[in-house]
């Protein structure tokens, strides 16, 4: 139970409730204009302020997060476990809260400073799981029910909390919805989380089945069946060249080898072309040896009687002499050549010799490249070798991934038709936490609007259903009072645990746009049910929204309202101040 708000600043109206029907009034004053407006004057910031005592995060509070607010301290007292206690958490320090009362025998126990006793927050909202749900502290699983999501549905904050009456904030999970409501209305809350986790695996196997359909085949779907068809080709290349590489045969000096057969050859093609050309002047000198004999005496006869007609017969030798000298320069040359021609014949012989020698070495070596092959030429084989098989394995991976999902999905499948029934027998088994809920909503429903609302509690293919309906109201604001009649059922319901939050508040949201008389009938059932089971109830209310016309005379509300907020002057709102 809320006992009061207070701060650390000057001109902060401190608010103190008592347990049962309590108002918090938004009223205009004489001196207002037309642009003043309510919405301005504290209704939903002590709310925030509350929430703030309890553990919201500041960044998630409209007003408080504002650094107009930078450094205030909030007080929250409250009644826990039947003990009064106080909260106080600073806006601008919020990671801790500071405890002041009696925390002896609680499963957690405050950090005692210098400067009081504190708690971390997830400390906090821990221990106020457990003393106002029941909440086992050690045992707060992914899907879970947790504090902070039980206690907005005690303690909504925001338009969108009053527009569904599972849903506390915008885009809220499905599983959340699900285990919060199946954990407040006495449900197996933990068929909702198991739910969600088969969903998750259902996503993580949906996921990997489209990861398996792209990779390095890229031509392939993916399917099964093509993929054991990719598998079955790539093993046929696989062993093949496994066998070639098996066969192949590197000689250790293959690139020696292969370098002395060129030289050989290189040697070979000089040798061919010296002995053409050797071979060409053999001929020429063989020729010319035919050709070199001494002239005849009677040519030298017709040469001397030419030149002595030319020079004097003293200057001219003797006929002899001169017959000497010619045989003597013609049998010099004939020696020349046929010296000549005995060396080019023995170089000639000498290559041939060469020729054969170096055929013979270079024929054993192309035999001895023939049969072995190049290291580059292995080495291409076996990187093909291993591209191939690491294409195969992949190709295996990801028929092994499909086969786990296939499996996978069918295990899911499985267990989502066990988990459903599981759902439906859970159901019967709590058939009077439902039945509990259902009259009480069609009770509520019905005094508000003299027609019975449905609260529908079921299972479907993704879990538990909730939904609810007023039937027949011929009103506006319908969905608020949808909100208000379940919200009212979770207060009433809880309030007979021993250990409940043991309040409920609501905006003055949850009344707009409802007619009076269920605006009135609304707040008769609202003290009825807070008095008669003895939970505190607060609304925040706009003075224009009381249906003074439609409460009974002996309602009471102005012996509820703990304070009235105006908007004129600034002093006169919750803060003390606008900004």
């Amino acid at each position: 139970m809320i006992r009061g708000v207070r701060a650390d600043q000057d001109g902060f109206r401190p608010v103190a409730f008592e347990r049962g029907f309590n108002v918090v009034l938004a009223d205009r004053t004489t001196t207002s204009g037309q642009l003043d407006s309510r919405n301005g004057v504290g209704k939903s910031t002590l709310l925030e302020v509350i929430d703030f005592g309890l553990g919201a995060r500041r960044s998630s509070l409209a007003t408080l997060k504002s650094s107009e607010l930078n450094g205030w301290t909030f007080y929250v007292d409250l009644e826990v476990d039947g003990r009064l206690i106080t909260v106080a958490r600073n806006t601008t320090n919020a990671q801790n809260v500071y405890f002041t009362g009696d925390a002896t025998g609680w499963p957690i126990q405050p950090t005692i400073r210098a400067d009081g006793q504190t708690y971390t927050i997830p400390q906090w909202t821990s221990l106020l799981g457990l003393l106002m749900f029941g909440l086992d502290p050690n045992r707060e699983g992914q899907y879970g029910p947790s504090f902070r999501g039980l206690i907005s549905f005690f303690l909504r904050s925001g338009r969108q909390a009053y527009s569904d009456p599972f849903e506390t904030f915008a885009k809220q999970r499905q599983w959340s919805r699900q285990a919060l409501t199946a954990f407040l209305l006495g449900l197996d809350w933990e068929i909702a989380a198991q739910w969600q986790i088969l969903k998750d695996r259902r996503n993580f196997l949906r996921d990997l089945r489209r990861g398996v359909q792209t990779g390095a085949v890229e031509s392939l779907l993916g399917s099964t069946g093509e993929l054991e068809a990719e598998r079955i080709r790539l093993e046929s290349v696989h062993r093949r060249q496994r066998q070639d590489l098996a066969a192949f045969r590197v000689h250790p000096q293959y690139t020696e080898i292969e370098r002395q057969a060129n030289e050989l050859t290189e040697s070979i093609h000089g040798d061919v072309n010296a002995n053409v050309i050797d071979l060409a002047l053999i001929e020429t000198y063989e020729t010319a040896l035919r050709d070199e004999t001494p002239p005849s005496r009677r040519s030298i006869e017709i040469l001397y009687r030419d030149a002595g007609a030319v020079f004097q017969p003293d200057t001219l030798r003797h006929l002899a002499d001169v017959e000497t000298f010619h045989r003597n320069v013609t049998q010099n040359r004939r020696q020349f050549l046929g010296a000549e021609l005995e060396r080019l014949r023995r170089q000639r012989a000498q290559r041939l010799v060469h020729i054969r020698t170096a055929s013979d070495s270079r024929a054993e070596l192309m035999e001895l490249l023939s049969s072995h092959g190049a290291l580059e030429e292995y080495v291409g084989l076996q990187e093909h070798h291993h591209a191939t098989g690491a294409m195969l394995e992949a190709v295996r991976q990801r028929i092994a991934v499909l086969r786990e999902v296939d499996e996978g999905e069918s295990q899911v499948r499985v267990e989502e038709e066990l988990l459903r029934q599981r759902a439906d027998l859970s159901l019967i088994e709590r058939t009077a936490q439902r039945e509990a809920a259902v009259t009480a909503f069609n009770e509520y429903t019905l005094a508000m609007y003299e027609s019975p609302g449905n609260l529908v509690i079921d299972v479907g293919s993704e879990g538990y259903k909730f939904d609810v309906e007023i039937l027949r109201a011929g009103s506006g604001g319908v969905e608020h009072m949808q909100v208000f009649a379940f919200d009212m059922v979770l207060a009433t319901l809880w309030s007979q645990q021993d250990r409940n939050p043991g309040f409920l508040i609501h905006d003055s949201i949850v009344f707009e746009g409802v007619d009076e008389r269920q605006v009135a009938a609304a707040l008769g059932l609202a003290k009825s049910l807070c008095t008669t089971h003895g939970y505190q109830y607060i609304c925040m209310l706009n003075s224009d929204q009381i249906p003074t016309a439609d409460l009974p005379e002996d309602f009471g509300l102005d012996s509820s309202v703990r304070i009235t907020l105006n908007d004129q002057p600034a002093a006169d709102s919750l803060l003390g101040r606008r900004f």
